[in-house]
């Protein structure tokens, strides 16, 4: 029973820590399943650089010990040196592939946002020109407005959705402490605005 209760409580304390470093992911912005996606390669990468650290420690160990043993250089020593800096570059190119692949990731979630967005964008577009035409045959039909009226009435459809997406975007980032829609603003430095 006592090991039994070490394997859940070791268990519990695993999934607490993977959940505690999501959610510090998630305090950047990054959404759950992509912070989740995050942890689940830093893991895999830690099991990998892990196994490469203890043989690295290892052959440190038999590299000592083979020079306490013999005074000059070895064909056994020349060989556990080069293992050694063989795990070194390994080592160097598993943390720098871990970092590449995380900011690969991050970026194509941003780029995935942006598509959504403009997704999003294009339907609005096509439901006001379909609704706008919709009205202008209907009030051609009935006589009760000319095409130019029809035709202004779906700019101003548009008009209005485009200006409130860019105060939108612009509100936005000034509450978020971001960047104009404009373009940066240093700290300290006056604003002057439109």
């Amino acid at each position: 029973m006592g090991v039994q209760y070490r394997d859940i409580v070791g268990s519990l304390e695993k999934q607490l820590e993977t959940d505690r470093r999501i959610l510090e992911i998630q305090k950047s912005g990054i959404n759950p399943a992509l912070a989740t996606q995050l942890v689940a390669i830093e893991d895999a990468a830690k099991v990998r650089l892990d196994s490469q650290y203890d043989r690295l420690n290892t052959v440190n160990e038999e590299i000592k010990a083979e020079e306490a043993l013999n005074k000059g250089v070895t064909d056994r020593l020349l060989f556990l040196r080069n293992e050694r800096d063989g795990l070194l570059n390994n080592l160097n190119i598993i943390e720098t592939t871990l970092d590449k692949e995380k900011d690969r990731i991050i970026a194509n979630d941003e780029i995935n946002k942006k598509i959504r967005e403009q997704i999003a964008t294009q339907k609005e577009i096509e439901s006001i020109l379909a609704g706008g035409m919709t009205n202008a045959v209907m009030g051609l039909i009935e006589g009760s407005k000319t095409l130019g009226q029809v035709l202004a009435d779906v700019a101003k459809q548009l008009a209005s959705m485009f200006l409130n997406k860019a105060f939108s975007s612009i509100f936005s980032n000034m509450f978020s402490g971001g960047v104009s829609g404009i373009g940066p603003v240093a700290s300290g430095s006056a604003y002057a605005g439109m």
